[in-house]
């Protein structure tokens, strides 16, 4: 995408009026433009009459190469350079997007029309299908970047990616986390399957996505043991305030595998106190209301904390931040993680220690138990049956059973 031509004088007018819209200080506006009247001498000697970035990019490292205007002995300092190069880096938003962002934000050009439509349409058909908006938001974050990335090699439409497309993007991924890679790939072919059933591309793209393998090793692993369990609960300070809403908290996730999601959102009148107690609740992840049996020592732990440690608040939600304006919590991973650092537990070479990875303990202890196969999936919220082998390749002699009992079926 070509940028209109600017001339240097234009882009520093526009910029100057941009920092004023912006609320920048005084001070921060006069060392810019000081900037600024140095870049432009620098580009009337150059004979530049016209902005470029190759252009911003040579006055900077001309500057930097000169000593101090002050102390003409002495190089600029750290400092300077920085501000220097922050005022230039302003100029170039001003040439490339036409403003400027504050810092903290991030600054990229817009989308193409035709790009903003496929993104439009893949929202509303994530709606279709029931995706949750932690689900949505997790997918944009690995789609988003994979269509800058086609649009920088030249991509105009989904018809025009390839498998060397999708190939180098994949290559950009290498260094992250298992878990991130495998799930950014599953995302990928999410929004490729997207494409091929909407007709949007003749190709089915989700054919060049290769899989990812953690190893039946790293299964076997996520099982948590009870003493394991009891360490990372009794390391927990219980006379506190906040260690009551932890305790309470984790012990939804040890004995009922409830997701984090669904943790967070609990609300008072979801608990049904009345014989037979019962939590009921509307899955995040899937939108399919819910129903468990509320255990005793899950109970008593509510109690405590409603009673002895959450803050008087109007929220609604059970578990509550501890700090002015006591709203809700959004999740409880960085404080599991936490937990498990000061229960004291040896760690295990690529073992999950999630709070997440307690829906896996629960599947495999259940299916040991002698639970019925068709039992467990409702229980832990899953809405497809299928997904239930992510959570119990590790008891390979109840899968065979499994098996079997399928294979019975299909043949009478």
């Amino acid at each position: 995408m070509q940028t209109k031509q600017k001339l240097v004088s234009e882009v520093i007018s526009e910029a100057a009026s941009e920092l004023s819209t912006k609320g920048y200080t005084t001070h921060s506006k006069s060392a810019m433009m000081i900037t600024f009247r140095y870049f432009q001498d620098y580009a009337n000697k150059c004979g530049e009459l016209y902005y470029s970035p190759e252009l911003n990019a040579r006055f900077f490292n001309d500057f930097c190469a000169k000593t101090s205007t002050r102390r003409p002995n002495q190089p600029w300092t750290k400092e300077t350079i920085k501000r220097k190069r922050g005022a230039l880096k302003r100029l170039d938003w001003i040439y490339k997007y036409g403003t400027i962002v504050k810092r903290g934000q991030q600054m990229k050009a817009p989308l193409p029309l035709y790009f903003i439509e496929i993104l439009s349409k893949f929202d509303k058909w994530q709606d279709k299908r029931n995706y949750s908006k932690k689900s949505k938001k997790a997918t944009f974050r690995t789609v988003s970047p994979f269509i800058d990335f086609i649009i920088e090699h030249d991509v105009g439409t989904v018809e025009e990616i390839t498998a060397i497309h999708v190939s180098n993007y994949i290559l950009r991924l290498r260094g992250h986390a298992p878990t991130t890679m495998k799930g950014d790939l599953g995302r990928l072919r999410v929004f490729f399957k997207f494409l091929y059933n909407e007709n949007l591309t003749s190709k089915n793209i989700v054919e060049y996505v290769p899989s990812f393998q953690y190893g039946s090793a790293t299964r076997e692993s996520n099982i948590w043991s009870k003493d394991e369990l009891s360490k990372v609960l009794n390391s927990i300070d219980r006379s506190s305030a906040i260690g009551k809403r932890d305790y309470a908290a984790c012990l939804f996730a040890v004995d009922l595998g409830m997701r984090i999601s669904d943790i967070a959102s609990l609300k008072l009148d979801d608990i049904r106190w009345e014989h037979p107690s019962c939590i009921e609740f509307t899955q995040s992840k899937t939108k399919y209301s819910m129903t468990l049996p509320l255990p005793e020592r899950v109970g008593l732990a509510v109690i405590d904390y409603l009673k002895y440690g959450r803050p008087k608040t109007e929220c609604q939600k059970i578990f509550v931040k501890h700090i002015s304006p006591y709203d809700g919590i959004e999740r409880f991973s960085a404080m599991f993680y936490q937990r498990v650092a000061e229960s004291g537990i040896e760690k295990k070479f690529r073992r999950k220690y999630g709070l997440h990875s307690l829906r896996h303990t629960i599947a495999t202890k259940m299916l040991e138990g002698g639970v019925e196969f068709d039992k467990i999936a409702p229980f832990l919220g899953h809405a497809d049956f299928n997904t239930l082998h992510v959570y119990l390749n590790s008891d390979i002699e109840h899968l065979r059973q499994c098996a079997l009992s399928f294979e019975t079926e299909v043949v009478s």
